[in-house]
């Protein structure tokens, strides 16, 4: 049997926390179950690192693949493949305009997670959002070492917006949480299109057996490169009108709906 793959971004896509799933359903988990009997590796291309993959879904879904911080570090059967951190004199000057300008920020790691100007009550409302666990992030005063694959800042005003920017768009690209005023900031170089790409070249895999679902900007890439891209209902409208495929939302089972349906099953 030729091997296949299926990728499956997080948050608007596997789950949705402003619906309250904070884990796949058992209908997702069903889906998985029959691409995996098609003869399907699983892999996950999220923008999280490894650390803010909740346990409950790594063992729920038991993932071939690990695509994360949006492409920056990739596991594949536990080995991994690629560790892209960010230029320490680029992150030096990032910490640096933070600093002065008075923008908070996240330096996320894979396995450390430290939090810059933000207090317990912040770094806890964060958490809550996007389903982490306590201790998941913690304060640069525990820390001396500082490296990280993607970042998190904080921008409530406009002059922040355009503070990073003008500083900043030539390396990253910075990418709204949702109505939130957290942002991704994630290296240009890197994203999930060039994860898949690396992936399914180290598997050995063509690149007429992908599939990928997915909800907003950060997916297109991933979407277009795959054979079967598809957006998730209710994801970024610029994201639905760019691609080829689109299913149900999260809480209308949209994974499982399409996969039974392209399955036949």
């Amino acid at each position: 049997m030729n091997r296949k793959i299926a990728f499956f971004d997080i948050d608007g896509t596997m789950i949705d926390c402003s619906e309250g799933i904070t884990e796949p359903t058992e209908k997702t988990k069903r889906a998985l179950e029959i691409l995996r009997g098609e003869g399907y590796y699983i892999g996950i291309a999220t923008g999280r690192p490894k650390l803010f993959i909740p346990d409950r879904i790594l063992k729920n879904i038991n993932p071939d693949v690990l695509i994360t911080s949006n492409g920056s570090y990739i596991e594949v059967e536990g080995n991994e493949i690629c560790n892209n951190l960010i230029d320490k004199k680029v992150l030096d000057e990032f910490r640096e305009s933070c600093n002065k300008y008075k923008i908070k920020y996240i330096l996320e790691g894979q396995n450390q997670c430290i939090s810059v100007g933000m207090s317990e009550k912040e770094i806890e409302s964060f958490s809550g959002k996007f389903s982490l666990k306590s201790g998941d992030i913690v304060d640069y005063r525990t820390k001396q070492v500082y490296k990280a694959n993607k970042l998190v800042v904080f921008l409530d005003t406009k002059e922040k917006i355009e503070i990073i920017k003008d500083k900043f768009s030539f390396c990253f690209n910075l990418l709204r949480h949702g109505e939130l005023d957290s942002y991704d900031l994630y290296n240009k170089k890197c994203s999930k299109g060039s994860g898949v790409k690396s992936t399914i070249e180290y598997l050995g895999i063509d690149i007429q057996n992908t599939l990928a679902f997915g909800d907003d900007l950060n997916d297109l890439e991933m979407l277009q490169l795959v054979d079967v891209g598809v957006a998730m209902g209710e994801g970024n409208s610029e994201l639905i009108r760019k691609v080829n495929y689109t299913t149900d939302s999260v809480k209308e089972e949209g994974i499982y709906n399409f996969v039974v349906k392209m399955l036949d099953k």
